[in-house]
């Protein structure tokens, strides 16, 4: 056994897990928030600084060519165009310095163009424009303007080219920051990826090894203990601590199976040694619990009350025409005295059910073992005719708790009594018809089922119990997944003595039929 226990591992791998997944996250946001933030400065500062500033390159150029174009013609429209060059030029200017408020270098930058054109504009353009709007200029005038706005505007020139040429270089080289962050973020993500992918694989195959593995082996003893009959093989616990101690339960279960059926095999053998006869007529209603029937699977048990003998009996009689007889009879009181009743009923059903008769006259039949009874018995019988070829059942119900054919498609049809008791009184009993399509479970029990339980066992109140658990323990009991007729009768048998304080105060029979084709 290792010492480390299950929840230790588990805690350790979530630990483990977590950090590395912690990590990846830091690492991952931290190259998100850098590839937010230089997208941010992209977007709202250096593409729109880039757009003003190659906008004053024209304004400023438009300047000085309308400008020279009004000193020497004097035109108004060259006025005016100069004007609105001069107030894009502004503007530009504006928007750069908004833009690149953020970046010292680049204002800097921006302020150098506003140096070279105040005294290009101020101490060139602006007089010599002045003096054209009194009187046009003479050619020495105009030859004098001409050298002077040319050598002044090449500094305006130069700086608006520079300006433009930096922020141009700074967006284009805060783009490929851009761009390498977001190669990283993909690969963060991808690394991220792949971690977590490693991580669940590693998590699986560890569950595999500490829980799954150890779980097989555990179940696969527990089944060749249960199934094959192997109670004397040990059962070897291993895996985690948790799982460990599982084992050991089960191992100190099984030596209690041992002990319980050594016992029983004593008392059997002590049975037949001082009454032969109880073990002849419990050999004789013994029945066997997966009966064949064609087309149909039918699962049963019976648990006596006292002793071996049993006052219930069920079975199935196969007929002509690939039909089968099911048969459950219940007999008042219990012992070897409701067992010797049992067992005379049982011919006589047996017998007028192969002779030909319908369920209501085979009943009838039955009735008659009764006529001599001078103890007072009575006993309650179902018999059902299965046709899986027509799809059809027939019954007739001796005053029995009844029973339910739980459709396949949903709903129900209760086999509701058809006539009396059987018992010294006689009777006449009805043979009622219903269909028995394909996966329709028959699902019938003796009054004991509940007998012990804190319900009412009236016979509505049996079929509320009865139904509860249908519904709570085996939802899917006539849904698409249905359970085999095994499963439904030992899931209702241990859901019901597990709510009874008084199990086996009489005796208990269920049993289940499920038309399969």
């Amino acid at each position: 056994m290792s010492g480390t226990s299950l929840r230790t591992r588990v805690a350790l791998l979530v630990g483990a897990g977590a950090v590395a997944l912690a990590l990846v996250a830091a690492l991952v946001w931290a190259t998100f928030s850098s590839a937010r933030d230089v997208g941010t400065v992209v977007t709202t500062s250096l593409s729109p600084a880039a757009s003003a500033a190659s906008d004053l390159v024209v304004a400023y150029d438009q300047l000085d060519r309308e400008s020279r174009t009004y000193v020497l013609t004097g035109s108004p429209s060259a006025r005016a165009r100069t004007e609105a060059a001069r107030a894009r030029a502004g503007a530009d200017q504006a928007a750069v310095e908004k833009d690149l408020a953020g970046d010292p270098a680049l204002l800097a930058s921006a302020a150098r163009v506003t140096a070279a054109a105040t005294p290009w504009l101020a101490d060139v353009v602006d007089p010599a424009m002045a003096l054209r709007d009194q009187r046009p200029l003479t050619a020495i005038e105009i030859v004098a303007f001409l050298d002077r706005t040319s050598t002044a505007y090449t500094d305006v020139a130069a700086a608006t080219d520079r300006l433009d040429a930096e922020v141009s270089a700074a967006r284009d080289a805060a783009t490929d920051d851009l761009g390498v962050l977001v190669r990283r973020l993909a690969t963060a993500l991808l690394v991220s990826g792949v971690l977590l992918a490693a991580l669940l694989l590693g998590a699986y195959l560890l569950l595999r090894r500490w829980v799954l593995h150890p779980l097989d082996d555990l179940r696969l003893q527990l089944r060749d203990v249960a199934q094959d009959g192997h109670r004397e093989r040990v059962i070897e616990p291993g895996g985690p601590p948790e799982l460990y101690a599982v084992g050991v339960d089960a191992e100190a279960m099984r030596r209690a199976l041992v002990h319980e059926q050594d016992a029983a095999r004593a008392a059997d053998q002590g049975l037949a040694q001082e009454s032969p006869v109880v073990t002849a007529l419990r050999a004789d209603l013994a029945t066997e619990p997966a009966p064949y029937a064609d087309r149909l699977e039918v699962f049963g048990r019976i648990r006596p009350a006292h002793g071996v003998l049993a006052g219930d009996w069920w079975g199935v009689v196969g007929l002509e025409g690939g039909r089968t007889a099911l048969v459950l009879v219940d007999v008042s009181g219990h012992g070897e005295l409701a067992g010797l009743v049992a067992q005379r009923l049982r011919s006589v059903l047996v017998v007028a059910l192969r002779s030909g008769f319908e369920p209501g006259v085979v009943l009838e039949r039955g009735a008659t073992s009764f006529l001599d009874a001078a103890d007072g018995r009575f006993a309650t019988a179902l018999v059902a005719v299965l046709d899986p070829e027509a799809g059809t059942l027939d019954w007739a119900n001796a005053g029995h708790a009844g029973g339910w054919v739980l459709r396949a498609e949903g709903g129900r049809t209760t086999l509701e009594p058809t006539g009396p008791l059987l018992s010294t009184l006689g009777g006449r009993w009805a043979t009622r018809a219903t269909t028995l399509d394909r996966d329709d479970l028959l699902l019938t029990w003796s009054d004991g089922l509940v007998e012990g339980t804190e319900s009412d066992v009236s016979d509505e109140g049996l079929g509320v119990v009865l139904d509860r658990l249908v519904r709570t323990r085996l939802p899917d009991v006539d849904g698409p997944a249905a359970p085999p007729a095994r499963e439904v009768v030992e899931g209702l048998l241990a859901a019901l003595r597990e709510d009874a304080p008084e199990w086996g105060r009489d005796d208990i029979t269920l049993v289940a039929v499920r038309r399969t084709s």
